[in-house]
């Protein structure tokens, strides 16, 4: 088609003014890219990405029960949030090494510091698990792993 309109606008065989051809040219051109135009520029659908269900307020302020198994015995032990609060802390070198107790809340982040009792600490490696049971959500496990004092960080999903 493109090279028919070419043609006719410089064929001296037609009949017509010059100017009057290219104009006729350019408007079958012009008609020509608009619907090739239409087809191609279709809007983009928007996908939303999916995300993973955010925490309730609520189910943040609810006690949650948890319970802490260490590899040793330990002098001290804390559990902190983000903001440095300490949510749960065990200073009495007990003979015990698994624990169980209640946060006052689920944070986002928790700190966790182990330091294992000096006569009871042979060298090698040292782990403390860590498994919260949340009302409403499945339970939630994390084992945190060292070759000293324990002082480590775990973002709950």
């Amino acid at each position: 088609m493109l090279a028919l309109l070419t043609n006719l606008a410089h064929d001296p065989s037609v009949r017509g003014s010059p100017l009057l051809r290219t104009f006729f040219v350019i408007l079958g051109l012009a008609l020509a890219i608009v619907p090739l135009w239409k087809i191609t520029h279709r809007p983009a659908k928007v996908v939303a990405p999916k995300r993973a269900p955010q925490t309730v307020a609520s189910e943040k302020e609810q006690p949650c029960p948890f319970t802490l198994t260490l590899s040793h015995q330990a002098s001290s032990i804390q559990i902190k949030n983000a903001s440095g609060t300490v949510l749960w802390q065990q200073t009495d070198s007990t003979n015990t090494t698994e624990f169980s107790a209640t946060l006052t809340e689920l944070p986002e982040t928790i700190f966790l510091a182990v330091t294992w009792a000096p006569q009871n600490a042979p060298a090698g490696r040292y782990f403390a698990k860590l498994r919260l049971d949340p009302q409403s959500r499945a339970s939630l496990t994390h084992t945190f792993d060292s070759s000293t004092n324990i002082d480590d960080i775990w973002e709950l999903p």
